[in-house]
């Protein structure tokens, strides 16, 4: 406590991250990263009902445990020419979310804007063919990636009612944006151009609700 109107807070996260893959067809694979996130946050009570709130990170985001071995070392011969896997890598995110908490008659109410921009950002391609001729093997095969960059940021509400005999209720509203642009870095190279503008990634989840009760 600052002051009695201004509190912060301030901290860090210690990540050490190690895989290691064993192959059929080529020498072990591994890696190891070792990552030190700071974050800090701050309140501002404007008054008895109100208080502004802002809070920003730079976070560690370990990547799926996951690896694809080709049938053979002579991919090409198998695959198109161009693609490859390699493991992903771990994401790194730079995060900031600022906004104000109201309490009116016991019922408090929050609305927030928040933006994460992510570094080798963690997504998935899905696996449409294996060869160039354009047969369908399985639309149903995601393999992980890591893109160049992505952001995602929104504007979020959120509403709790007052205890009425132990019982409260509660909804929140989220307006998400997620996008990327680049290449692919790490994870299933299937060949594709990279991307020099954002575009929308095919999870992108627009309008999304919650809400539920508590006794």
């Amino acid at each position: 406590d600052a002051t009695e109107r201004l509190n912060l807070n301030f901290g860090g996260r210690l990540d050490i991250f190690s895989a290691a893959y064993k192959l059929q067809a080529a020498p072990k694979l591994s890696q190891q990263e070792t990552f030190f996130g700071p974050r800090a946050g701050a309140s501002y009570k404007l008054s008895t009902h109100a208080t502004l709130f802002a809070n920003g990170a730079y976070l560690f985001l370990p990547p799926p445990i996951e690896y694809f071995e080709f049938p053979s070392q002579t991919a090409g011969s198998v695959f198109p020419p161009g693609v490859s896997f390699t493991p992903t890598r771990p994401e790194r995110d730079l995060q900031y979310d600022i906004g104000v908490r109201l309490l009116i008659k016991s019922q408090k109410i929050r609305v927030n804007q928040w933006f994460k921009r992510q570094i080798r950002f963690l997504d998935h391609v899905q696996v449409t063919q294996f060869n160039g001729v354009g047969d369908l093997i399985n639309p149903n095969i995601f393999l992980p990636v890591n893109l160049d960059r992505g952001r995602t940021h929104g504007v979020e509400t959120f509403f709790e009612s007052s205890s009425y005999r132990g019982l409260k209720g509660f909804v929140n509203y989220s307006l998400t944006y997620s996008q990327a642009i680049g290449g692919i870095l790490y994870g299933f190279k299937d060949g594709s151009e990279p991307a020099n503008k954002y575009f929308f990634v095919d999870h992108d989840q627009r309008h999304r609700v919650f809400a539920g009760l508590v006794y």
